[in-house]
């Protein structure tokens, strides 16, 4: 049994290398993104039992197939099918402006790679710095983001509610710290907190209660915990990975919340995150396509067939 199987989706990855070397008469595969980035994701759980008869040949098949070959070997069971009336969940998206900071900066970054004489920085490392730029101005700290989330932070306050803000990278949860008044009651669970500290501070927040503000990275708190004392859910940023993200926030919208829940997330006008955006919804729609798809009639009808 794997547990979280989507870190084995990979072909070319050691760790997926070994897996597929282990015997087992009957082999289960626990995962809640089967396609993070492509169809080949699923291929490649598909190929990892010897007994469906997927093989690599499968990668130049179409959405269709792929999806009408999976239901004979694929078993889910979702939030909505357990629980008859999940608390609703509201989406708030909002498109700001860079701070005065930040756009000059942003601009810089672009005018000067457009002058170099000199070898350019390859377009990952440019698209990484401007993106760090969408979040805060490494010079000031300056960030439209996390002012905007101030202000949610304190009419949240005002409802008696918690919240839990989430980023991939450091800096921006600790700028946050630093702007929240004394007076909120505020923990931070990223990778450099130690195992037994992190255990307390899960604690703290969802069986104690004595945390208003959760500030945590998505690769430490994104999965395997719970935090449904808090119905509200801030990304100051979001990954590449749209599954990676919705499990991150169904830390807080998951069975056992009770609240109607409010997720938030920002994207800077005229910036790389618009085109990041529209990354995060195509890949949305792929999975909608091979996955989603077999809650529709016709494809139940066809599992109850075999």
């Amino acid at each position: 049994v794997a547990d979280e199987a989507q870190r084995v989706k990979n072909t070319g990855a050691e760790v997926t290398n070994s897996f597929s070397n282990l015997n087992s008469k009957k082999l289960w595969l626990l995962t809640g993104t089967p396609v993070e980035n492509s169809k080949s994701d699923m291929i490649t759980l598909l190929t990892l039992s010897n007994k469906t008869g997927a093989n690599d040949s499968f990668k130049d098949k179409s959405e269709d197939f792929i999806r009408s070959f999976t239901r004979k070997y694929l078993l889910r069971r979702t939030k909505e099918d357990v629980l008859d009336d999940m608390p609703k969940v509201n989406i708030v998206e909002s498109l700001i402006d860079l701070s005065p900071e930040q756009l000059n900066t942003y601009s810089n970054l672009i005018e000067n790679h457009k002058r170099s004489k000199e070898k350019k920085m390859n377009p990952l490392q440019l698209f990484n710095l401007l993106r760090k730029t969408c979040d805060y101005d490494e010079k000031t700290k300056s960030s439209s983001k996390a002012e905007e989330i101030i202000k949610i932070v304190e009419n949240v306050q005002k409802k008696g509610d918690k919240v839990v803000i989430f980023s991939y990278t450091l800096e921006p949860l600790k700028i946050i710290k630093e702007l929240l008044p004394s007076s909120v009651k505020v923990e931070v669970l990223t990778g450099e907190v130690d195992l037994e500290k992190r255990e307390e501070i899960k604690t703290n927040f969802q069986v104690k209660g004595t945390i208003d503000v959760l500030l945590a990275t998505a690769q430490v708190a994104g999965t395997g915990a719970t935090f449904t004392k808090a119905n509200h859910v801030i990304f100051f940023n979001e990954w590449w990975n749209p599954a990676l993200n919705a499990q991150a926030r169904d830390r807080i919208v998951r069975i056992g919340q009770e609240k109607e829940c409010f997720v938030y997330k920002f994207y800077t006008k005229d910036t790389v995150e618009e085109r990041l955006k529209e990354l995060l919804e195509n890949k949305k729609e792929l999975f909608q396509e091979i996955v989603e798809k077999l809650k529709e009639p016709k494809f139940v009808n066809e599992i109850i067939d075999i």
